[in-house]
């Protein structure tokens, strides 16, 4: 009867505690992915200038400007 009850009954009162947790592998996947996505920079290098006074200027020729390379990671 010990058997019985080691093999059969004790499986079964602890069977319907899988049978209660979140079958969703990750619920908040997506979320986490679009919060990452939102910490890394799309551009492999910014270019910089140390003395320009209106560096926004679309008409400025930054072809001479230094090379900053990110890493993303």
């Amino acid at each position: 009867m010990k058997r019985f009850a080691v093999f059969v009954l004790f499986p079964l009162l602890f069977a319907p505690a899988g049978f209660c947790q979140n079958t969703a592998a990750e619920p908040y996947k997506a979320t986490l992915d679009r919060l990452n996505s939102l910490t890394l920079q799309s551009e492999s290098e910014w270019r910089f200038l140390d003395d320009s006074p209106h560096p926004e200027d679309p008409g400025l020729n930054d072809s001479e400007w230094g090379v900053f390379t990110v890493k993303n990671v």
